[in-house]
């Protein structure tokens, strides 16, 4: 992104409001990487014409893999790996060793990382992938990238030959294209597949005709890390342009509860997709009454402007307010319950953050002491000088008192200030969130914010706001970040295009 422009605030194309110059939520990676998902889960069934010919497939999970020696074609774009830097055995990495201090620069505005360790092949250790954001940008440029973690240096090919990065992404899977066919959205939360956790699914929007969606679709993209390969576009609605109505622009998710993922249109339609099978759900996409934004006619593909995860079996989701919307809203936050494919009981939309709120990108659970999910709690920026704003629910929507010590993590003093989802992990044996932090004025350039479920307050030797110097003069505008354990490490991603490593312990950029 170019300096001296908001990044939350900028227009994009058509009018847009944007993120960054161009384009998991870790809690989301966490949990279906585990395979610990939240109690209440449903699993979907095919959904009518299940049985019609759908979108091409190259590789499901629990298919064999493809031939991974075959060399998938070269973008030609800057960041080949050097055959003097990473070679093609595998090597044995420190487990004090994360990235270099500089961080590792991508080209790409992009989201949270996934982090995926490569077990077979030339390509053995830790990878981090990211891929760009935003549903409103070029669906032809490169949207993918992969770094290894253990030296900085940009991943080879699965045969172990040097490769150029970044790569595009596209609808009909197989070897990465040079150019794309699709964008995703202003804050994508990555999902991994419950039995192959080399596949990650993420949402998609696109132009290009596919099945019975001519006229394009948002859906689910998904993506095979092991073999560097997509492995199938599922659409799951159709984009729409009508004139005076609310419009299918872009989409936010995913949310995985039991077998299926959860996202949201900018209209708010919930669509659903059973990840096994990649088979649309019964009935969906499911008719909500949430509040819509970025959903006027002319207008897509657009970012859905909000961000959506799972607690306790529901899968909560926030609206961001927009001069593109047809229904004019503070930021709020909605509910819905899988198990009767509707609005969760009782449940009325949150409008948190107060007179000043600008935007809820951060939803989390709310922990007691013996770590159990007992609520769901956002973080709400504020455009005023102000600190973000802490609000805390019980499960029928109440606002409950918000945990100690967790609002005064959160610093004041610069204007526009913008919190994304934190990474949830347990480090030393105690449960802590790692949240995404700056503000538009660039008071923060890019801060981590730390936050100790055990001992209900900021992290002791983490400084708070613990900004990265050593990463671009400090400019990372932070989006999000995914932890290790085995290398004990923290790597994160923001606008300024930079892969980093965040110390759990101190806020280095070093692990």
């Amino acid at each position: 992104m170019r300096q001296g422009r908001n990044v939350i605030g900028s227009r994009g194309s058509r009018g847009a409001v944007r993120f960054g110059g161009g384009v998991v939520l870790a809690t989301a990676l966490t949990l279906a990487a585990s395979g610990t998902g939240p109690a209440g889960a449903v699993t979907g069934t095919p959904g009518p014409g299940a049985g019609e010919p759908g979108p091409a497939v190259v590789h499901r999970p629990g298919d064999p893999k493809p031939d991974a020696t075959k060399k998938p074609g070269v973008a030609k774009k800057p960041g080949a790996a050097s055959p003097s830097k990473t070679k093609a055995g595998a090597k044995k990495v420190p487990a004090d060793t994360a990235l270099p201090p500089t961080g590792v620069r991508t080209g790409l505005d992009v989201f949270t990382p996934i982090l995926f360790n490569q077990t077979v092949g030339p390509n053995i250790g830790l990878h981090a992938w990211v891929i760009a954001h935003h549903g409103n940008v070029s669906q032809t440029a490169p949207k993918i990238s992969c770094v290894n973690v253990a030296d900085g240096t940009f991943c080879r090919d699965p045969a172990g030959l040097p490769t150029t990065w970044p790569k595009g992404l596209n609808t009909t899977g197989g070897v990465l294209p040079a150019v794309s066919n699709l964008a995703t959205t202003q804050a994508p939360a990555f999902v991994l597949h419950p039995v192959d956790t080399s596949h990650v699914f993420y949402p998609a929007v696109t132009t290009s005709a596919v099945g019975v969606f001519p006229d394009g679709s948002v859906g689910a993209n998904c993506f095979d890390m092991s073999v560097q390969q997509g492995c199938g576009y599922t659409p799951l609605a159709s984009l729409t342009n009508n004139a005076g109505e609310s419009n299918v622009n872009g989409l936010t998710g995913f949310a995985l509860v039991g077998n299926n993922i959860y996202g949201t249109t900018t209209s708010g339609l919930e669509l659903c997709m059973n990840i096994l099978t990649f088979v649309p759900c019964n009935g969906q996409p499911y008719t909500t009454g949430f509040q819509p934004n970025n959903d006027v006619a002319g207008l897509g593909p657009a970012d859905y402007l909000g961000a959506t995860t799972t607690i306790n079996g529901r899968v909560y989701v926030s609206s961001n307010p927009s001069a593109n919307s047809t229904v004019q809203h503070p930021p709020v936050l909605n509910c819905f319950d899988p198990v009767v494919n509707a609005p969760c009981e009782g449940w009325t939309s949150q409008a948190d953050g107060g007179a000043n709120a600008s935007r809820i990108l951060a939803i989390f659970a709310q922990r007691d002491e013996a770590d159990n999910e007992v609520g769901v709690c956002t973080v709400t920026g504020l455009k005023s000088n102000a600190s973000p704003v802490v609000t805390c629910h019980d499960f029928t929507g109440a606002v409950v008192a918000t945990p100690a010590g967790l609002q005064g993590i959160f610093p004041s003093g610069g204007y526009g200030s913008v919190v994304f989802a934190p990474a949830n992990a347990v480090v030393a044996g105690q449960r802590r969130l790692y949240f995404p932090f700056y503000t538009e004025d660039r008071t923060y350039l890019g801060d981590t914010l730390c936050y100790n479920w055990a001992t209900t307050s900021a992290c002791a030797g983490f400084p708070n706001p613990s900004p990265h110097p050593t990463v671009n003069n400090g400019r990372t505008t932070d989006y999000g970040y995914a932890y290790n354990a085995s290398v004990g490490c923290l790597i994160g991603a923001g606008d300024k295009s930079y892969v980093f490593a965040v110390n759990p312990q101190s806020g280095a950029t070093t692990c």
